[in-house]
């Protein structure tokens, strides 16, 4: 994928991704993994809307019926929890090796970041 956007970028153009990102240490992917889900949870309880009820309710305003069923569609079989990702080291060599230069984190938060080059 990066070798496809790097195609496709003019020269000086930036790639910027949000994703879920891992830690190289097992300790600290699970504090985040923890953290996360406290977070979840006091969310839930302040807005009274969970994942699975925000893609639900996302289904029913573009007008799709099927509950669960699109659901799957839309997140590609979605079980819950969070999706660990790769360390970004690795995203960061990636995007070299696919001729991007200067890969950078500009936003990270346990297990979600913001990086690109």
């Amino acid at each position: 994928m990066y070798r496809q956007i790097s195609g496709l970028l003019r020269p000086g153009g930036l790639f910027v991704n949000a994703d879920h990102v891992a830690s190289r240490q097992p300790q600290v992917q699970k504090l985040w993994e923890h953290h996360r889900t406290e977070m979840q949870r006091a969310q839930t309880k302040q807005d009274g809307e969970d994942w699975e009820g925000f893609w639900e309710a996302y289904a029913q305003t573009l007008g799709l019926s099927g509950g669960r069923r699109i659901t799957d569609r839309v997140l590609g079989g979605w079980e819950g929890g969070v999706e660990e990702g790769l360390p970004l080291e690795w995203h960061f060599a990636e995007l070299k090796a696919a001729g991007f230069s200067h890969p950078e984190c500009f936003w990270r938060c346990d297990c979600d970041a913001i990086y690109g080059a």
